[in-house]
């Protein structure tokens, strides 16, 4: 009867011992600290180069016509040129 609980046993038991080991360092660089450098900050990899966002203008809005009796009679404000408008 024994014998059936034994590799649920030794499965939980493995499971619990490697939770309770030392956790990996998973941080950029492996945890090696740079103080040996003078404090400076930890050089950037090969491929980081800053790059510039486009820059994208806003859209122009045009007045539907629908709505031009509605703005001449004061009911809706006009329409602006564009967002920032």
């Amino acid at each position: 009867m024994f014998r059936k609980y034994v590799f649920p046993i030794v499965v939980i038991l493995s499971i619990v011992l490697s939770a309770c080991g030392e956790k990996a360092d998973r941080s950029p660089g492996g945890g090696r600290t740079h103080q040996g450098r003078g404090g400076r900050n930890p050089p950037k990899p090969p491929w980081w180069k800053p790059t510039k966002a486009p820059v994208v203008e806003a859209p122009k809005y045009k007045q539907s016509p629908l709505f031009d009796a509605a703005v001449a009679d004061g009911s809706l404000p006009p329409v602006r040129g564009t967002l920032a408008g």
